[in-house]
């Protein structure tokens, strides 16, 4: 009892003797005294000023920055509150928040040639990180420039362990010693390296991580005075430490210039218990808080801009709290909290504009994101996360909680990264009690500039390899290139009750070599798998192995592309022979083959993809009825008979031939024209095989042999069906090619095959369906233009209600 009361009079005692002390910068003067700057009237005026007296301070203690007032320089906060009563930096008086700002503004300046300005004012620092013209982020200069052709990436031809690369591209007659090489080494990591020598298409480097370079990916050159040549691309000379910026022919003096001349706004390293409360953070070279080893930080009512790297940057900082900030244009990560930052809180925050210039985030596969957070028992929620170049929130730890965000244009960097991501490199050490529930993530974008790929890589919620442990429940994933969904070598996931909407895939489940944790456990159930698009599955699983079945349990979902319900589940496979086994499934044939989703359901509603007006040509294909003889065919891993039978009393026999996992025919179809309509019809008829599928497209005669248009896929049975598709040729061909594919072996039937030119319309989804989120904590009332039907077949006629963080996905009725 007498403890008790100690502690309390303790408490009570340091509350009562707290002191605040002010801060000016405008009416300050720093040598007042101590008991002068106590008061209101009498303030302080800088930042050095606090820094030599925060050894005083005491537990409570509070250091007040005026409103209004601008502070150049950083707090180096050297001295730690108790828990119970923290020191406190906040504001007072009245008006916007007090500024701490680390960017000097540049005025003087002097022409050096072709549109090229050198400022006269020396900057403190041998690196520069961010420049700010009229609020403005403006990246370094580059060669290639970013709308050069390829997003201006050069090709990589070859590359000599992690030293050198050689380009197939020229390169002009400049010397690029102690410029900067900005490689993407893979799809998730851009890496900047420093040029220590060159030879002709050669540059040899010193690497700024282990990263390799891969050939056929790219490359550009910064940070030389000679790659200035757009407006507001800036040099940062060292060796003066003077800025160059390219203003072509307008005058400087009609812009105000900022640099960033302080590397760090706030530190705190071995220190614990420090309040940061309504304050206006801008400019810092490096970092806006530096924390390192420090405990009980918090965060709260502040605004961050133009963090020269990352906004909030944390190492093995305990019980960290962010609320209630706005956090915006930071040229690598918002928040990077590393090592074991448990118990953080980062909650109701903005977050926009994370990493959006290619060579000027730091080296890490993990810059450019918007979260990135190590540790156990941390919570993030209710943040807005907005415009990350590559993944919005990524976590890993025990314990965690994604709960109630909005993460909304991610991945157009870098890609194979997600909007929600975690990843566990240890698979015998799997992480536990890990909750991502009741987030909306959008328009996950990909970004194949710089690589050799035409894939987008960008997926809603991405579980990486390892992942475990892990409840995905009622999130909204609409609108991302890659999956709404991708589970990647994990297991013991629960994912039930969530929203999919017009993603690449909804959902992809895959196996593969890249980890050795399998795919097992998971349960999946009770989610809506919506494609909004023909061109779209609603879900795919593929291995390395020949383990679907063993993947988990998947039952009670809505299965829907109303567009196109004929194949819509694809998987991949590897048989007893070691061949790779591709095959597309309805879902009634995907039901059968695996015994899953036995109780699921798709959609009643079936809308065709395209209305024909007129035919505008004859038939592309002669002798499609194979009346004679097959003449006109080419047969590649299968093999070709006529026969005297169907309608026509011709058909087009087609055998695979025996451990033949691919094969297709091709058939001339003559000029196929870009932004044309072509209508396929024709007849087939397979063996007792009921569960395949065969693909069709147009494709380009020779090399490249591009696809003019989206591949279709039709079911085929041993009963006789007529079919009709329609394609929106994307390119030209002189002597296009009518393709048949086949994934596996099996034996079907051709006949009255029918290629013409049409005038069509293409549906519109647009008109027919509708995506409706709440990112807001309150309850939303959307107004509707006509009848609908969700998911459901619940009509709403005026109006929907959504309660907080949920989505529908509604159908229109005419």
């Amino acid at each position: 009892m007498k403890f008790f009361l100690i502690i309390v009079f303790t408490s009570f005692v340091s509350n009562v003797f707290a002191r605040n002390y002010y801060f000016s910068s405008t009416s300050g003067d720093d040598t007042r005294s101590t008991s002068q700057a106590q008061k209101v009237s009498s303030p302080w005026k800088s930042l050095s000023k606090l820094n030599s007296i925060f050894n005083i301070l005491e537990s409570g203690d509070s250091v007040l920055l005026k409103r209004g007032d601008i502070f150049y320089g950083s707090i180096v906060i050297t001295k730690s509150g108790s828990a119970n009563s923290p020191i406190v930096i906040s504001s007072y008086s009245s008006g916007a928040l007090p500024i701490i700002t680390g960017f000097v503004t540049l005025s003087k300046w002097d022409k050096k040639e072709n549109g090229v300005f050198t400022n006269s004012q020396e900057l403190a620092d041998s690196a520069l990180n961010m420049v700010v013209i009229d609020k403005t982020v403006y990246a370094m200069g580059r060669y290639p420039n970013a709308n050069a052709t390829s997003a201006g990436w050069m090709p990589i031809l070859s590359h000599e362990r992690n030293n050198s690369i050689t380009t197939s591209a020229s390169l002009p007659p400049i010397d690029w010693t102690n410029a900067e090489l900005v490689v993407r080494k893979k799809r998730y990591v851009i890496d900047r390296n420093k040029i220590i020598s060159q030879e002709g298409s050669r540059l040899s480097y010193k690497s700024g991580t282990q990263y390799e370079p891969t050939n056929g990916l790219g490359f550009f050159i910064q940070n030389h005075i000679q790659t200035l040549d757009q407006f507001g691309e800036w040099y940062y000379d060292p060796a003066i430490k003077k800025l160059n910026v390219y203003f072509d022919k307008k005058s400087p003096a009609n812009f105000e210039v900022s640099a960033s001349n302080i590397n760090t706004l706030i530190s705190v390293r071995n220190q614990d218990n420090i309040s940061l409360q309504n304050l206006s953070f801008e400019g810092s070279n490096l970092k806006t808080f530096d924390l390192y080893y420090a405990k009980n930080i918090s965060i709260k009512n502040c605004h961050i801009n133009f963090s020269g790297v990352d906004a909030v940057d944390g190492f093995n900082t305990e019980n960290l709290v962010v609320e209630n900030c706005v956090i915006i244009n930071s040229n690598n990560n918002a928040f990077d909290l590393t090592g074991s930052c448990n118990g953080s809180q980062i909650r109701n925050n903005i977050i926009k504009n994370t990493g959006l210039n290619a060579g000027m985030a730091s080296n890490s596969p993990h810059s450019f994101s918007g979260i990135n957070i190590n540790g156990n028992n941390n919570i993030i929620e209710y943040n807005e996360v907005d415009s990350s170049g590559y993944i919005g929130i990524r976590f890993a730890g025990n314990s965690s909680v994604i709960k109630n965000n909005l993460v909304n244009y991610f991945c157009f960097l870098k890609d194979d990264g997600g909007g929600i991501y975690t990843v566990n490199g240890d698979a015998n050490n799997a992480k536990n009690d890990q909750l991502i529930q009741d987030n909306i993530v959008l328009n996950g974008i990909g970004a194949k500039d710089g690589t050799s790929e035409t894939s987008l890589q960008a997926s809603g919620i991405y579980l990486d390899d390892n992942s475990a442990n892990i409840k995905v429940m009622g999130n909204s994933m609409a609108y991302c290139n890659k999956a709404g969904l991708y589970l990647h070598n994990g297991h013991d996931i629960d994912i039930s009750g969530n929203t999919f909407y017009s993603n690449g895939t909804q959902l992809i489940v895959q196996k593969d070599a890249a980890s050795t944790g399998l795919v097992r456990n998971n349960s999946i159930k009770n989610n809506i798998f919506f494609s909004k698009k023909s061109s779209q599955f609603v879900a795919s699983f593929l291995t390395n192995e020949n383990d679907i079945n063993m993947f988990g349990k998947i039952d009670e979902n809505y299965y829907s592309r109303p567009m196109d319900d004929n194949v819509i589940i694809s998987t991949s496979y590897i048989d007893k022979a070691g061949g790779k086994i591709n095959r597309y499934f309805d879902l009634n044939g995907w039901k059968n083959r695996y015994n899953e989703d036995v109780s699921s359901r798709k959609s009643s509603l079936r809308l065709s993809s395209y209305k024909v007006n007129n035919l505008v040509s004859s038939n592309k294909i002669s002798n499609g009825n194979f009346i004679t003889d097959i003449s006109n065919v080419h047969a590649f891993k299968c093999k070709v008979e006529w026969q005297n039978s169907g309608a026509s009393k011709g058909s087009l026999r087609v055998t695979s031939l025996p451990n033949s996992s691919s094969s297709y025919i091709t058939i001339p179809v003559g000029e196929i024209h870009s932004g044309k309509n072509y209508i396929l019809k024709f007849n087939i008829t397979g063996s007792d095989d009921s569960d395949e599928s065969v693909g069709i497209l147009l494709r380009q005669n020779g090399s490249p042999y591009t696809n003019l248009a989206t591949t279709a896929y039709k079911i085929i049975s041993d009963k006789s069906q007529d079919y009709e598709v329609a394609f929106s040729a994307t390119t030209d061909e002189e002597n296009g090619l009518l393709v048949f594919t086949l994934n596996d072996a099996a034996t079907y039937w051709l006949n009255n095959l029918q290629l013409y030119e049409a005038n069509a319309v293409i549906t519109n989804p647009e008109d027919h369906f509708l995506f409706e989120y709440n990112a807001g904590r309150s309850v939303k009332t959307i107004s509707l233009n006509g009848k609908y039907v969700d998911t459901q077949n619940k009509t709403y006629t005026h109006n929907i209600t959504l309660e907080p963080f949920t989505s529908a996905i509604l159908i229109k009725q005419n």
